[in-house]
């Protein structure tokens, strides 16, 4: 019984995972979308709550970099540039 009930988590956990990779990518592209059209402070929430979801998504962090430095905010806009290479050396 304990084998059956730890197999079930181990697959409820897989399932609240997979969506919460899911919506972080649906995030992801809202804020892109809100960013493209000028709707700044719309992209920082989505694009915030993408990284709360996915915080290794590289991506997310460059865009939000985008975001800030639009936005004059250069600081910022530096500290996600720097985690996004941190994240992704490579891009």
């Amino acid at each position: 019984m304990k084998k059956l009930l730890f197999s079930l988590a181990i697959i409820s956990f897989s399932v609240i995972l997979q969506a919460q990779k899911e919506d972080a990518s649906s995030l992801l592209k809202s804020g892109t979308d809100k960013f493209n059209s000028g709707n700044l402070d719309g992209a920082v929430i989505d694009l915030s709550k993408a990284i709360e979801l996915a915080p290794q998504n590289a991506e997310a962090y460059f865009t939000l970099g985008e975001v800030k430095f639009k936005q004059n905010d250069d600081k910022e806009a530096m500290v996600n540039y720097n985690k996004a290479l941190e994240i992704n050396p490579k891009n």
